[in-house]
């Protein structure tokens, strides 16, 4: 290879790569969370059953991780969806009172966890029960309230937030901010 062959080489551009799946699923989730129309029926009944059957399974004791993990996922998207519906309202101030009552379901939720480190069982005390039941009716109003988008946002930004809290990567990223 010659001097001007090389002095070619060095200023081609690199080839660009384009990902056609996530481009698509990208695409998706951006057309879904510009919709405006009211959550379905079918929709709001599957996410609240969720939580709803993890937080049964809890009262009953035979809770397990997923069951755990789903609730604080779902603590976190009822938070999200409030904060959400807060920003997209004009009475501001019925969103921010829902706030406090995810941020004691979070806490519940921590006590509930750290409980398991200990005994190695999922229990919750009738406090704890509370909160969690709580942030589950409280969520079931929110998402009267929603809209398509607005949950498919918290939705994944829930989902995100956890897999990185339990990949390890958020918590490094709160110490060292």
């Amino acid at each position: 290879m010659n001097r001007a062959q090389r002095r070619a080489e060095q200023h081609r551009r690199p080839q660009r790569y384009f990902d056609k799946a996530l481009g698509a699923l990208v695409y998706r989730e951006t057309m879904i969370s510009a919709k405006t129309s009211p959550l379905p029926t079918h929709l709001r009944d599957v996410l609240v059953g969720k939580p709803d059957a993890s937080l049964t399974a809890l009262t009953a004791g035979v809770c397990t991780e997923d069951n755990f993990v789903l609730l604080v996922q779902f603590n976190a998207f009822a938070d999200g969806l409030a904060r959400r519906l807060h920003d997209h309202s004009n009475e501001k101030q019925q969103f921010a009172a829902c706030l406090p009552v995810f941020h004691a379901t979070a806490d519940a939720l921590a006590a509930i966890g750290e409980r398991h480190t200990r005994t190695g069982q999922y229990g919750a005390s009738g406090a704890e029960l509370s909160a969690v039941r709580a942030s589950v009716n409280l969520l079931r109003e929110l998402l009267d309230l929603s809209t398509e988008g607005l949950a498919l946002q918290a939705l994944s930004e829930s989902h995100r937030n956890v897999a990185r809290y339990l990949r390890g990567d958020l918590v490094r990223s709160l110490t060292h901010a």
